[in-house]
């Protein structure tokens, strides 16, 4: 993949800020929450406030080490490379093999943390093993060792060496001005190709791999099974406690868990990409720099959690910032729920007062005189007036953009495109089509104990309840076509390029037959929906108080969907919903079934490229770019606005995640997404920037031509280097 000098320097400069900054940060925040651990604990959390003070500890100690090493990572054809400047700080090669190794001391610490936190809430007993000096330094072997093995591998292993240095000389020197000599860097030379075209896989470099891999699996498995298996045990023994006890625990549960998810985000996921990107040779170059951005970032948002989910935490945190900035700990608020005679006026409330506002109210019924008391007023939490906002939005944009782009593609497409504007348009369609179904349904999404429900207000519209719940799985239905419509255009892009022969399943009546499919795994969400995880007197009884408490409203008055994953039996023991279970294994099916296509045809489709850039017409071999570029962008869209929401509010109930109404970021997540999907398309395909750039210019006055001559050629500078 070319590199643009400028945005690889930019990325550079992000980079090496967020180290800085997350060094300071981490070394404040990490410092913060060790003395609100020291003085604001309650004795309930016995020996484990020593385990949050070493995760601070960790953090500060994570820190130190990233601003010293300060990485860059670079993938390029089979190599990946970890580099480190030795001017920055005036370290020589074998020092910054030792600092580059503590990487996997970071990584063991933070397992053997998870270690300690299993054995205080499973096995008591076994506490001892880290009890007194004696038992310190048996954990302080196994850390060393450990860091010792990934130190042994890099210096030996993945070091430079002469064919390394002769390789990826002149990509250092192009992409950042740094000389071999100039760097440290460790990393594999997987393989190389022999004079017949057959790859040649680099023993040493494999091995290498395999042990870099395998410390990274012990540690992030150790993180996970202890983990999993601490919040468990921790859930089955709140029965048990005081009341007191279990909001404390409760507060512990949120943070044990996002203490789990959050390394596996921003470590482990990242360094594996870095570790397998170039087994496929997929050329990320210098954009691989978003990895040190992560890493970064880690030590210093895993003490927030802390901070803000234990309440005592909290509350210090928030006197302290009322005393310095003088403002008031309470505001005046309307009560959620009041009489429409103590709002209005006798003589307003009697003639029947009614109003409905998506901003502040969501409804207030008609009273008659002599029975003021009974109406009450509803006001909205601030989630799902941010979610209605941003659905009214999302369908007004979503509509002029994809119309837009649908225009653009009829008017504006070269004929290099074929078949593929077609598809094209169909996603624009889509995107309209799903934000209307957005606007029409206006869903409200909360989770509560065992179930999350996505449901829709029947007084919007005035509809009754049947056709609220067909309207709530059709709106599921179309992010299902979404996902599937997404997998049909890799599945074309794959046959155009690596089986160009099977595009013939595109031509004619066979069309006909992608209709079909993508319309069949939305009629299979929709039909799941509607009879495996509907409305039951079971889930009512379950979610009233949480409806009323949430959103003001009673349970006739909303329609909605939502799998209920546990049952309660008459001795108080939970099994599982057998039917919601099958409804949402299905779900995950569909959706694993979208995402795996999409992975297979990418990863085909992007080294079939690599292959054929030499061969093909520099015109076609343009145009394949920014349409491949395109798509790759059209998959990140949704994995961060539909997959990763989507997943949360599946998993979040297993868990018994308290979210409530705050899940409505879901809802506001996926009412944005038909608005960024076609942005992209405009974007990325030169044709149709130029058509949109050459519209604003005939409608800006002329005395601003000079500064659009400039503004265009900053963008025909973009557009040459996508």
């Amino acid at each position: 993949m070319p590199t643009n000098v400028g945005v690889v320097h930019s990325i550079m400069l992000v980079a090496h800020v967020a180290e800085y900054l997350s060094f300071a940060l981490s070394v404040v925040i990490n410092g913060l929450l060790i003395y609100l651990i020291k003085t604001k604990s309650r004795k309930e959390m016995g020996s484990y406030k020593y385990l949050m003070m070493s995760f601070a500890l960790f953090g500060i100690f994570y820190s130190t080490i990233d601003v010293l090493v300060q990485p860059l990572i670079h993938v390029y054809a089979s190599t990946f490379s970890a580099i480190m400047i030795l001017s920055t700080f005036g370290f020589n090669k074998n020092s910054a093999a030792v600092i580059i190794s503590c990487f996997n001391m970071a990584l063991t610490l933070l397992a053997v943390h998870f270690v300690y936190r299993y054995f205080a809430v499973c096995w008591p007993l076994r506490l001892r093993y880290f009890k007194g000096f004696r038992t310190f330094p048996c954990w302080a072997f196994v850390v060393m060792v450990l860091g010792l093995a990934w130190g042994l591998t890099t210096y030996f292993v993945a070091n430079e060496s002469p064919d390394k240095d002769e390789f990826l000389a002149e990509e250092f020197l192009k992409n950042y001005d740094l000389r071999i000599e100039e760097i440290y860097y460790v990393g594999s030379f997987y393989f190389t190709y022999d004079e017949d075209g057959y790859r040649r896989y680099k023993l040493s470099a494999c091995l290498g791999m395999l042990n870099y891999t395998f410390l990274m699996s012990v540690s992030s498995s150790i993180v996970f099974y202890c983990g999993v298996k601490t919040y468990l045990n921790m859930r089955k023994e709140q029965d048990n406690k005081t009341k007191k006890m279990r909001n404390l625990q409760a507060q512990l549960f949120k943070v044990l868990v996002l203490q789990t998810v959050t390394p596996v985000v921003l470590m482990y996921i990242p360094c594996g990409f870095v570790f397998a990107a170039p087994l496929f040779e997929m050329e990320v170059g210098a954009y691989a720099n978003f990895v040190p951005i992560f890493l970064a970032l880690y030590p210093v948002i895993d003490p927030l959690y802390v901070i803000y989910f234990i309440r005592d935490h909290r509350e210090s945190v928030k006197k302290w910032f009322n005393f310095f900035s003088k403002i008031p700990t309470s505001r005046p608020t309307y009560e959620s729920r009041m009489t429409l005679i103590e709002k209005f006026s006798l003589q307003e409330a009697s003639q029947g007062a009614h109003f409905s506002s998506i901003k502040n109210f969501i409804h207030c019924e008609k009273t008659l005189e002599g029975n003021l008391g009974e109406s009450k007023m509803r006001r909205l939490p601030r989630s799902a007036e941010m979610a209605h906002g941003a659905e009214y939005v999302g369908f007004c944009l979503g509509v002029v953009i994809n119309s837009t782009l649908i225009f653009l593609i009829k008017t504006k497409s070269r004929k290099e495109l074929g078949v593929y504007r077609y598809l094209m348009m169909s996603f624009a369609f889509c995107g309209i089509g799903y934000s209307t179904v957005d606007l029409i349904t206006q869903p409200l999404i909360q989770t509560h104990g065992t179930t999350f429900t996505v449901l829709t207000v029947l007084s919007t519209f005035d509809i009754s309840k049947r056709v609220g719940a067909l309207v709530v799985a059709l709106y599921c239905a179309f992010f299902e076509v979404t996902l599937a419509l997404l997998g049909v255009h890799f599945v074309y892009r794959y046959f155009a390029i690596c089986r160009p022969n099977l595009l013939r399943l595109f031509e004619g009546f066979n069309k006909a037959i992608w209709v079909a499919v993508v319309l069949g795994f939305g009629l299979d969400w929709f039909l799941t929906t509607y009879f495996l995880v509907p409305e039951t007197e079971m889930a009512n009884r379950y979610l009233a108080n949480a409806i009323m408490e949430n959103y003001g409203l009673r349970m006739d008055e909303i329609a909605y969907i939502g799998p209920l994953y546990f049952i309660t039996d008459s001795s108080g023991e939970k099994h599982f919903n057998l039917i919601s279970c099958l409804g949402m294994a299905n779900f995950l099916f569909m959706v694993f079934f979208s995402f795996g296509t999409v992975f297979f045809c990418g990863i085909s489709t992007y080294r079939k490229m690599q292959q054929q850039l030499s061969i093909v017409t520099q015109r076609t071999r343009i145009l394949q770019k920014q349409l491949f570029l395109t798509l790759i962008v059209q998959t990140i869209v949704p994995i961060f606005f539909m997959y990763i929401p989507i997943f949360f509010l599946f998993l979040s109930p297993l868990f018994e995640l308290e979210i409530g109404a705050n899940a409505n970021f879901v809802s506001i997540s996926l009412a944005l997404y038909p608005v960024l999907d076609p942005l992209v398309a405009i974007y990325f395909i030169s044709d149709y920037r130029e058509a949109v750039k050459n519209f604003f210019k005939k409608c800006l006055p002329k005395k601003h031509s000079s500064g659009l001559v400039s503004t265009g050629l900053v963008l025909n500078a973009i557009s040459s280097t996508s």
